[in-house]
């Protein structure tokens, strides 16, 4: 593995939550039964299905449906435990997991989950703990980690510095809370961003055949805490971020803007219903974009007593590109706040896991079903595997009022039951 020197941060507020949206599967000797075949199909599926909302359903045999009817099972713990961390789909179908925070000394290794051995394997050891952290996966198979600022090979298990940003070279360090978006010629387009002192507007553009940055003119506002979603058409959704009121309360952004890779330019999209930071954005079937959450609220109330009149946590809407328009969807069952993650399922559904609770969306018919209760955790992970189930690993034990540990249980909803997992 190649030697770099540690890259200069600042002390930064470590609160990302990381929604790792993938979409490995079990062994060859499982027999599945058939996917619904549309949403029709998947709609009678549901109504057959007993709700979940209290209690476990009886073991269903390697289901590759996964809908409110599966179940979780405990599989193979983390090697070791981390929360704010990130977690990728690899190629091969493992699962990539690294950076994020823990007991200190944070972890610097690279694990690897293997869903039809169920197993973990600790690979390589990057220069230097990585929280807070972002992820890319290239078109080649490498890992873009920014902040972070390097490129890692699983192939060979080297890495490659980064160099800084245009706006991180003025400034003299790298900034975190930035979004990545892999575009479909390669690159991948990063914005905003916070130096701890302020949020920034800057947009740029990684060539990891030049290993570069180059611009991406700047975004309208600053954005950090933001979402950065690619569309059907190539274009490219950013949504909220982080700003402060009137009384100096963080508080997110309504403003939502698009990038268009082919000219290079910004424009202006209809603003979200309710202000938005810390939120999970996830694209579609249809090609509209469900964003969950996030820790935007309204107030009221007078100086001397405000109160919270709108929590966006408590809500979730739809962005339909085709119009500009948002919708605001069913309210959730659950409070998705600051440390909720997301994955996408068949037949447009999401999996929304917080630390009250999980649901699925079903785009169907706009509703949400509460599913069987997963382990209590946030800023943990949530990965779609090959089968369709999700992976959800890590974070800290949310049953905790202060001084949550951080966890290494990993669970898994729904999909083929391997070798080692246990039911709860």
């Amino acid at each position: 593995m190649s030697t770099i020197g540690r890259r200069h941060h600042r002390r930064l507020v470590p609160f990302l939550s990381l929604a790792v949206l993938a979409i490995a599967g079990c062994g060859a000797g499982a027999e599945p039964e058939p996917l619904a075949s549309d949403a029709l199909a998947e709609g009678a599926l549901e109504v057959n299905s007993a709700p979940l909302a209290h209690h476990h359903a009886k073991k269903k045999k390697c289901r590759r449906h996964v809908g409110v009817h599966a179940e979780w099972s405990s599989v193979a713990p983390l090697p070791v435990a981390r929360e704010r961390h990130i977690a990728l789909l690899m190629p091969d179908g493992q699962v990539l997991v690294a950076g994020g925070s823990g007991d200190y000394p944070y972890p610097t290794t690279v694990d690897f989950y293997n869903p039809a051995a169920d197993t973990w394997t600790t690979g390589d050891t990057l220069p230097y703990p990585m929280s807070p952290v972002g992820a890319a996966l290239l078109q080649d198979g490498r890992v873009l980690f920014s902040p972070g600022g390097l490129v890692y090979d699983p192939s060979t298990g080297t890495t490659a510095s980064v160099p800084l940003t245009p706006g991180e070279a003025a400034r003299g360090w790298e900034f975190a809370y930035t979004a990545l978006t892999l575009l479909p010629d390669g690159r991948v387009l990063r914005t905003g961003g916070s130096d701890d002192d302020r949020s920034l507007k800057e947009a740029v553009l990684y060539d990891p055949a030049t290993n570069t940055w180059s611009s991406a003119a700047s975004m309208s506002v600053t954005r950090y805490l933001h979402t950065s979603t690619l569309l059907q058409d190539g274009r490219v959704l950013v949504v909220g971020g982080y700003t402060l009121n009137g009384n100096e309360m963080p508080q997110g952004r309504t403003s939502v803007e698009i990038y268009d890779p082919a000219t290079g330019a910004w424009a202006a999209a209809a603003p979200t219903n309710l202000p938005r930071m810390q939120h999970t954005a996830t694209l579609l079937p249809s090609g509209r974009v469900l964003v969950v959450g996030g820790g935007g609220r309204i107030y009221g109330g007078t100086e001397e007593e405000i109160e919270i009149l709108v929590d966006a946590g408590e809500t979730a809407e739809i962005y339909d590109p085709a119009n500009d328009t948002w919708t605001l969807t069913a309210p959730p069952n659950f409070l998705h706040t600051w440390a909720s993650a997301v994955a996408p399922m068949s037949h447009g559904r999401v999996m929304a896991v917080g630390s009250d609770g999980a649901e699925i969306y079903k785009e169907a018919n706009g509703s949400w079903t509460a599913i069987d209760e997963p382990i209590q955790r946030g800023f943990h992970t949530a990965t779609t595997l090959q089968d369709g189930s999700v992976l959800i690993t890590g974070g800290y034990d949310a049953t905790y009022f202060s001084n949550p540990p951080t966890l290494a249980s990993v669970e898994r909803y729904g999909g083929c039951e391997c070798k080692n997992e246990k039911k709860h």
